[in-house]
């Protein structure tokens, strides 16, 4: 888990330009929830909590959209599939002590 928060905070530490090569706009104007960005802004009277996101399907693994995810840092890739093989093992275990 700590090289996932790691890798995360490294990407987040990237310059604009490259962590919007995973923007979650589409010819720059069209939202889409996977991606990094802000949330949309749906109305001038709204509340706005500034937050930079990286959204991305990792389950089921045939559905992950590869454009979104970073190519930087380097490990970022295998640190999620590590995460997340690692999360269904606890999940298996958990399971079996029931």
């Amino acid at each position: 888990m700590d090289d996932l928060i790691d890798a995360s905070r490294e990407f987040f530490h990237l310059p604009l330009e490259e962590k919007q090569k995973c923007s979650n706009l589409i010819d720059g104007k069209h939202f889409q929830v996977e991606g990094y960005g802000n949330d949309p802004v749906r109305s001038k009277d709204q509340s706005l909590d500034w937050l930079d996101r990286l959204h991305l399907r990792v389950e089921p693994e045939d559905e992950r959209n590869l454009v979104h995810w970073p190519e930087h840092p380097k490990t970022f890739r295998c640190v999620v599939n590590f995460a997340r093989i690692g999360s269904i093992c606890f999940l298996i275990i958990a399971w079996t002590m029931l």
